[in-house]
């Protein structure tokens, strides 16, 4: 989970949210230890509505769906 969360780490320092977006799927006990991508810009939609993190299979599907 560490080499996750510093690619993650060096992805938003070296680009811009207008960039690139994070999208994070995982179970809530693995997204737990990478909390801190919550508050990424890098992870909203650019309207700042949609937020790409999913810990279950319908809001998987609800993020493929808007992708």
């Amino acid at each position: 989970m560490e080499l996750v969360r510093q690619l993650i780490l060096q992805t938003a320092i070296g680009h811009s949210y207008d960039e690139v977006k994070l999208m994070l799927l995982g179970s809530p006990q693995e997204l737990e230890q990478l909390d801190f991508v919550r508050y990424l810009p890098h992870c909203w939609d650019d309207n700042k509505t949609i937020r790409f993190i999913a810990t279950n299979e319908a809001e998987a599907y609800q993020l493929g769906e808007y992708l």
